[in-house]
């Protein structure tokens, strides 16, 4: 009898998983870092949902998609932890990212539904030139401020020059509206920009669900579940139409420096021209390509300068080949607007470096230095990629973002666009034997080629002495230009002098200011008032052309140009004053006019008020955080009005025993900053009474909540 070698594997113990069983058990369970992923992503739909909920007044439908996706998130989550297969996990990355798009596209129709009116200028301008085109006429150098009224584009998001002058030509290169013209042409004419914008963005969430590696597809989900995408599609911004180039851009790269066959080695170049065949953004991307081409040559020990060529030629091509119609119409309107948002003094907007000087008031005595410190950023960036390519390559898709921060109109939607190209370079740059960089490969990892290549196709000396010499100095120059950009004084000192409000309408509608001109040349001034983040039309001035001679001080009435612009009483408002030659700008110090407030209770009242009873309210003067103003002698005013669809009528109602229908009434507060209102009802009438409270004996300010009451109602006296 032959007997069996003995073992050398351990007995398990009791109770325990032999290694193979735990090895099929745990092969089709997500990994640790992977399901939480999954959770945050299914999460998004949850957002959505609780979104879509507060559109249902004006979407009805949306109560349907608001349950469908909140009972979706949950069983999304139970899904992912349940399963246990790769094929269910795919089903279910796909049914996550595919449903977070058609929410997406739910939400832009339901803000549409909400709101039909363009939210930017930007969308008017496309908007009209697809029209113009489509009847076949050049859109370029038209003026359509037209557009702005056409669709209702209010005055606030309109856009100015330092000098005061508005933006009213398209100002775009020909890709952004010619979809747009299209759609018109098959009948598609309300809302085209919209609807194009929120079908591209889609289209860029289904090409990263197609090229993002499995286990990182549900990131498409997480990043799209930020509502600025789909908010600025509602918006009729036509980033959201270049970004699926610029995607398409980045996935198809390695096609390209691989020297892949056929068209695939064609892609990457084309996308990008598209790209800045729509909007200057992208504009930035074309010089670090080049130099991404050239250095990728180099790795690959290959010639670098037919692959920059090449890959510039074609881009460039595209963008001729798109434009080119409009080139040949007239070509020096053409170049004038697409010039125009590079080559204008705007006036500045954006949450980047410009607002320690917009909003903190820091500087401002020449903006031209930020537009200098975002192109020493970009020579930073492009240095940085030329001579460290191997470890900066990823900041190809961020330079747009990186340089337009600095500048004087730095939107959030670079950044957005940068997490967007970010996001697909990460899951698909490698090089040759490497899986995508950013993401973690089993086994070990091959060496990235040397590179140690002759000097004739090396770019500048790889890490050399010169380079570091440049980057350093560069960047010196950079952060020195940015400096003095918030740090040299602006050239006037504004102070407001007093308001004038619009009474129950809580806006202010004019100004007394007092300017001085610290400088020893004339300055002509375009007031401003900055009321939250936006600057929106250029105030009136009465008996006044603007200039303010040299060391001279003057005091100003300017008025409001539209109701878009006035500031709320309830909120910090200043004015900025803009000046050319340098352009600067000039602000006040912040004023809050409410810097206490009205509360009126009680909130309603549970039935009519017959004829001849009493009614008594209460009126709690609070600060702005809402605690109560414990102090006696704060005069309060009690006023009462009948509105109605003919018109603001008086009631018959007595406030403290004053004649019927006295508006407004009285009263000082108490110890407890209470005053107290004891109302009457003396006649019978058709119409609710609305109560309102307020601050002040010759200005208004602190205004209560509204509080109606229907005093001496009768269904027998018919309403006004």
């Amino acid at each position: 009898m032959t007997v069996a070698p003995p073992t050398t594997e351990p007995i398990p113990a009791p109770g325990s998983v032999p290694a193979a069983v735990s090895v099929r058990r745990w092969r089709g369970r997500l990994g640790v870092g992977q399901l939480p992923l999954r959770i945050i992503a299914a999460l998004t739909w949850l957002f959505w949902s609780s979104r879509l909920f507060i559109e249902i007044g004006t979407f009805p439908t949306a109560a349907l998609w608001s349950i469908l996706f909140g009972v979706g998130a949950i069983a999304m989550m139970s899904l992912y932890v349940l399963v246990r297969s790769d094929r269910a996990v795919a089903v279910l990355d796909a049914v996550l990212v595919g449903g977070t798009l058609l929410i997406g596209v739910i939400w832009v129709i339901a803000l549409v539904y909400g709101n039909p009116n363009f939210g930017t200028d930007e969308a008017a301008f496309v908007q009209g030139a697809a029209k113009l085109f489509a009847h076949g006429h050049n859109p370029y150098g038209v003026n359509l401020a037209g557009t702005l009224q056409t669709y209702a584009v209010v005055p606030s998001a309109y856009t100015y020059t330092a000098t005061g002058h508005l933006i009213a030509h398209l100002n775009y290169p020909s890709l952004s509206f010619l979809p747009e013209s299209l759609l018109i042409a098959l009948g598609v004419t309300s809302q085209t920009t919209v609807w194009v914008c929120a079908f591209f963005l889609a289209l860029s969430g289904l090409v990263l669900l197609l090229v993002v590696p499995r286990p990182y597809r549900p990131l498409a989900a997480v990043l799209l579940g930020f509502d600025a995408y789909f908010n600025a599609a509602a918006a009729g911004l036509i980033f959201t139409e270049m970004m699926v180039f610029i995607v398409i851009a980045m996935v198809s790269w390695e096609a390209f420096v691989s020297h892949a066959p056929g068209w695939r080695g064609w892609i990457a170049p084309v996308a990008l021209g598209l790209a800045v065949s729509i909007q200057q953004d992208s504009w930035f991307l074309v010089p670090c390509f080049l130099i991404a081409a050239y250095q990728e040559a180099v790795l690959r020990r290959r010639p670098p300068w037919p692959d920059a060529v090449r890959y510039g030629a074609i881009c460039g091509g595209v963008f001729v080949l798109v434009n080119l119609p409009f080139i040949a119409m007239n070509p020096s309107t053409w170049i004038h607007g697409i010039l125009e948002p590079l080559s204008l003094p705007l006036l500045p907007l954006g949450q980047g470096l410009i607002g320690i000087t917009t909003y903190l008031g820091l500087g401002g005595g020449n903006l031209g230095l930020y537009t200098v410190a975002s192109v020493l950023v970009l020579a930073v960036l492009l240095l940085l990629i030329g001579f460290h390519y191997d470890r900066t390559r990823f900041l190809v898709p961020m330079t747009p973002a990186i340089v337009l921060w600095f500048s004087t109109r730095s939107l959030s939607q670079y950044v957005l666009i940068a997490a967007y190209a970010l996001l697909a370079a990460l899951c698909c740059w490698r090089r040759e034997g490497e899986a995508p960089d950013g993401l973690a490969a089993d086994g070990p990892q091959p060496r990235a080629p040397s590179r140690t290549v002759p000097d004739h196709v090396r770019l500048v000396g790889g890490r050399s002495l010169v380079g570091t010499v440049l980057i350093g100095g560069t960047l010196v120059l950079a952060a020195g230009a940015a400096v003095l950009a918030f740090t040299v004084p602006a050239p006037l000192s504004i102070h407001i002098v007093s308001y004038h409000s619009t009474g129950q309408e809580q806006t202010i509608d004019s100004m007394r200011i007092d300017v001085s001109n610290n400088t020893g040349s004339p300055r002509r001034v375009v007031y401003v008032v900055e009321d939250g983040p936006y600057l929106g039309t250029p105030w009136l001035l009465v008996d006044s052309n603007g200039v303010v001679p040299p060391h001279a001080h003057r005091t100003l009435q300017i008025l409001a140009p539209n109701s878009s612009v006035m500031p709320s009483l309830s909120s910090a408002f200043r004015v900025a004053g803009f000046t050319t030659g340098p352009t600067a700008v000039s602000s006040s110090p912040s004023l809050q006019p409410n810097q206490d407030r009205t509360l009126l209770t009680p909130f309603g009242f549970p039935a009519p008020i017959p004829v001849g009873s009493t009614e008594t309210v209460q009126v709690q003067v609070v600060d702005r955080l809402g605690s109560p103003v414990r102090r006696a002698g704060i005069q309060v005013q009690l006023g009462q009005a009948v509105y109605s669809p003919s018109g603001l009528f008086a009631t018959e109602n007595s406030i403290n025993g004053q004649p019927d229908g006295q508006s407004p009434v009285q009263a000082g507060t108490d110890s407890r900053g209470i005053a107290v209102f004891h109302i009457r009802a003396d006649q019978a009438v058709g119409d609710a009474t609305t109560l309102q409270a307020w601050l002040g004996t010759t200005g208004a300010t602190g205004y209560s909540n509204r509080v109606i009451g229907w005093f001496g109602y009768s269904k027998d006296i018919p309403s006004q």
